[in-house]
C-alpha cells in the first residue's frame, strides 16, 4: 500500500504484486486514508480505510467503494480553508482536504446550510 498526492487530493493505493515480487499493473486508488486491512474475498479483495470507507478489489485491478466517508476532513484547515464571516454568523470550509470541495457554508442565524 501507498498513500500519494493526486491533482492535490490524498488517495492510498493498493499495489498488487506477482508471485515473484514484481509490480503487476498501475496502482490502484481506493480510499482517502490509511488502509487497515484487506482480506480474500471470492476472487478479489476487500479492504477497509480509516476515511471511514470500505470497498472490493476484484482479481483484474478494479477497485469499487462500497461506503466512502461521510464527514468532513478537517486536516489543513488553515487560511482560507477556513474563514468566518466578520460577524461570525458564516462558517465556511471545504469537505476535503484542506480547500478541496468548499461547499459548505453554515449560517447559525439562519440554522440553515447554504452554498
Amino acid at each position: 500500500m501507498a498513500h500519494a498526492s493526486f491533482l492535490g487530493e490524498q488517495r492510498t493505493f493498493i499495489r498488487r504484486f506477482t508471485r515473484d515480487g514484481r509490480n503487476v499493473v498501475a496502482d490502484i486508488p481506493v480510499a482517502s486514508d490509511t488502509i487497515m486491512d484487506i482480506q480474500r474475498c471470492r476472487d478479489g479483495f476487500v479492504f477497509v480505510a480509516r476515511d471511514p470507507a470500505f470497498g472490493l478489489m476484484r482479481s483484474n485491478g478494479k477497485a469499487t467503494t462500497l461506503q466512502g466517508p461521510r464527514t468532513a476532513d478537517m486536516r489543513n484547515k488553515l487560511g482560507d480553508a477556513f474563514t468566518l464571516s466578520g460577524d461570525a454568523a458564516t462558517i465556511r470550509f471545504g469537505l476535503g482536504l484542506g480547500e478541496a470541495r468548499p461547499v459548505v457554508a453554515l449560517s447559525r442565524c439562519q440554522g440553515r446550510e447554504r452554498n
